[in-house]
């Protein structure tokens, strides 16, 4: 468990209570806990090959089915793509990049359409922000899924 606490401060906030109190607030939102193993490469879910993927991909690619109907496999292949893809090599500058697709939402070709073709991808249900869509994993080994 790390210590956050500062010698210049009286108050310390400890690594389990914050790991705690968001894994009750994505609870109370109607997320699911699994146990941490169920992630191992090896787990039930398979939901990564290796541990230094942090990234969920099964996860990441139902929830952008969910939330984007219209999209076509190949465009939820090129979203997916496009969310793991480390544009850069400054850490602070791919922070930003991925907070824009976040907060803006993205757009992946639609070649189906033909050449040119854009259309935008939801990461986010906007809607009905009550019940979130997609994944959250952590190193206490849990997981919190939209249902």
């Amino acid at each position: 468990m790390t210590d956050y606490s500062s010698s210049s401060s009286s108050h310390s906030v400890r690594e389990e209570a914050v790991e705690l109190a968001a894994l009750a607030w994505f609870d109370l939102i109607g997320w699911r806990t699994v146990p941490g193993d169920y992630l191992a490469p090896d787990g039930p879910m398979g939901a990564r090959s290796d541990y230094r993927q942090a990234i969920l991909e099964p996860e990441l690619r139902a929830a952008l089915v969910t939330l984007n109907p219209d999209a076509t496999p190949d465009m939820i292949d090129r979203a997916v793509a496009k969310l793991l893809e480390a544009p850069s090599q400054d850490l602070r500058e791919n922070n930003r990049a991925f907070h824009a697709m976040l907060a803006q939402g993205f757009s992946v070709e639609a070649r189906h359409l033909g050449d040119g073709r854009y259309l935008p991808m939801r990461l986010f249900d906007r809607d009905n922000s009550v019940t979130g869509h997609g994944a959250q994993g952590h190193h206490s080994g849990r997981l919190q899924g939209g249902q």
